[in-house]
């Protein structure tokens, strides 16, 4: 699931983005960092069993715009919001989204803000799947016969 995860967050950059080559960094940055770019991190995930067989799946990725930096050392801040208004309606459009392989997410909630280096979202997302090891060999449920009182 995280990589399933990880991957629609990248193809929705890159659907918002068209054929901009920015790059997109995950959970490093290099020495050698080319900017504008993007920069996914893991925040938090979460399973939770919801029935006899199925597990509701939750993750949280923060989604940096990374600007470029100027001569002057202050970037763009009206090109930030532009780039992350256009990632908040890609990412609310749906608000499901599929992976490259096929698993269904949904955006559970996005949220943003500014730091030091560039501006900031937050997205969270889930789903729901079955584990291999979750069906049971035997029916939970058999047949009772009562005798009336």
């Amino acid at each position: 699931m995280y990589r399933s995860s990880l991957e629609v967050m990248k193809a929705t950059i890159r659907q918002v983005m068209g054929e901009s080559s920015w790059p997109i960094y995950v959970e490093a940055l290099p020495a050698e960092l080319m900017v504008p770019a993007f920069y996914l991190e893991h925040q938090a995930s979460s399973a939770e069993t919801t029935g006899v067989s199925t597990v509701r799946f939750e993750i949280q990725w923060q989604v940096m715009v990374l600007p470029e930096m100027p001569a002057g050392g202050v970037p763009d801040g009206l090109a930030q919001l532009t780039v992350a208004d256009r990632l908040r309606e890609a990412f609310m459009r749906g608000p499901v989204l599929t992976a490259p392989e096929g698993t269904v997410f949904q955006v559970e909630a996005f949220t943003g803000g500014t730091g030091e280096t560039g501006m900031f979202l937050t997205v969270t997302l889930s789903t729901q799947y079955t584990p291999s090891a979750a069906v049971p060999e035997a029916p939970l449920v058999q047949e009772l016969h009562w005798k009336g009182i």
